[in-house]
């Protein structure tokens, strides 16, 4: 049994150290609370392994930071075999799209490549129309309409970083389908494809057939080139060409014939085709804007009609000094056509026997372009369909100032050229007795 008395007895003859905080504290609560507050309590060995491992395991806590916690519920849930699928499926479609844009692409690559190097393209021709004054863009977009380039934009863009100037010849070609978008841009250009000139003389009188024969032989240009510009290409910008659309031209062989004007020329080797003929056609009407062309008006005929008189006086008049007479003769014979219903002009036969007829296989087409230009046959009342030659300007002249009051109706030329003129069919056929014997002109 504990003894009562053990605190006295055992602070005896000593201070006892609570004494002077008890007298700070009148209230014994106070006191309670301070040795509360002041004493810690007495732990364990267990607690003091709880609170050193809550230390080590929160060192935010220690140094005042507070950790972020997540919420309650919020852990990341595996993703379920569905979202797996579904993933699954999200990853090859992405694939999918990749691998078809690429393919894309490549086709897209491919197509360009083959509109500018002509890789893989079968040979063919292609007729194309270029107007006058195209574009290089408008020029492309004709190609591409005619399946000649696949890809528009990209070749307009690649003529653009080749510097392609809107400086092209209108007319119809041919295009080779393997060639490539440059060298056809190429071929529409003026500029020659070398710097070679050829200078070629074209004689006065010569036909449409003979001048392209040079051309070809002189090398300016390939006759088949000539023949297709010619017969396809729209010269209308030209009064005298549009004023040909006005007429009925069923039965012209050639619409050209009679205005590529005999002259001295320069081309280039290798040159355009259009611009070939546009030369020609420039350098007509240069020289008939000399004339006083209201004198067909005047003299009852339409331009091209008096063209057609020109071809036939440049081809029966043995001399320019000549043409004025042979003039008097057509118009004077045209002027009474119930007497002289035709005029029986030999180089109009000539025309259509030597080259006309040889190019013909359908006999319907012979008959036609005979009745149309041979001024023997029965039913080539008038002058002929279009001019037999391409005249020179005096002839022209001639066609337009035949020599006044001329009282004759034909004419006759010996071996010499020296020409007999008569008034009736009789007078005609004693002239060429006189000059197949030689006497003098009756």
């Amino acid at each position: 049994m504990a003894d009562k008395n053990y605190r006295s007895h055992s602070t005896e003859g000593r201070q006892d150290p609570y004494d002077a905080l008890r007298s700070a504290f009148d209230d014994p609560v106070d006191m309670e609370k301070y040795h509360t507050r002041q004493v810690p309590p007495v732990r364990s060995d267990a607690a003091k392994k709880r609170q050193s491992d809550a230390t080590v395991k929160r060192p935010a806590a220690r140094y005042g930071i507070k950790r972020r916690t997540a919420p309650s519920g919020s852990k990341k849930a595996a993703p379920s075999p569905a979202q797996r699928i579904a993933r699954k499926r999200i990853l090859i479609l992405s694939g999918l799209v990749a691998l078809l844009v690429a393919v894309l692409l490549s086709v897209y690559a491919i197509f360009c490549i083959r509109d500018v190097l002509a890789i893989g393209v079968n040979e063919d021709s292609v007729r194309v129309e270029i107007p006058e004054g195209a574009t290089t863009s408008q020029i492309i977009d004709i190609l591409q309409d005619n399946g000649l380039v696949q890809n528009g934009i990209f070749c307009k863009l690649f003529a653009k970083i080749r510097g392609y100037e809107d400086n092209y010849v209108g007319g119809v070609y041919t295009v080779d389908t393997n060639i490539g978008v440059e060298e056809m841009l190429y071929l529409f250009k003026a500029k020659p494809k070398t710097a070679e000139e050829k200078e070629v003389t074209i004689p006065e009188g010569w036909t449409l057939d003979q001048i392209i024969e040079r051309l070809n032989e002189m090398g300016v240009c390939s006759a088949e080139d000539l023949y297709d510009t010619i017969a396809n290409t729209d010269f209308s910008s030209y009064p005298f060409i549009a004023a040909l659309a006005e007429e009925d031209q069923n039965g012209r062989y050639y619409l050209l014939e009679g205005y590529l004007f005999p002259d001295t020329y320069r081309f280039y080797a290798d040159s355009n085709p259009n611009d070939v003929i546009k030369k020609f056609l420039d350098r007509y009407e240069e020289m008939i804007a000399t004339l006083d062309i209201n004198r067909a008006q005047e003299l009852g005929y339409t331009w091209d009609q008096i063209m057609v008189i020109a071809s036939i006086i440049e081809r029966e008049a043995g001399s320019a000094d000549q043409m004025a007479d042979v003039s008097a003769v057509i118009h004077n014979r045209l002027k009474n056509p119930v007497e002289y219903p035709l005029l029986q002009m030999d180089s109009t036969s000539y025309y259509y026997y030597n080259y006309i007829e040889p190019n013909l296989t359908d006999d319907a087409q012979k008959s036609l372009y005979e009745r149309s230009y041979n001024t023997y046959n029965g039913a080539c009342l008038g002058l002929p369909k279009g001019p037999i030659c391409n005249p020179s300007l005096n002839a022209i002249k001639a066609a337009l100032y035949p020599t006044e009051n001329s009282p004759y109706y034909y004419f006759y030329h010996d071996s010499n050229g020296k020409m007999w003129l008569a008034r009736t069919d009789q007078e005609h056929e004693a002239n060429q007795a006189k000059a197949n014997s030689g006497g003098s002109n009756g």
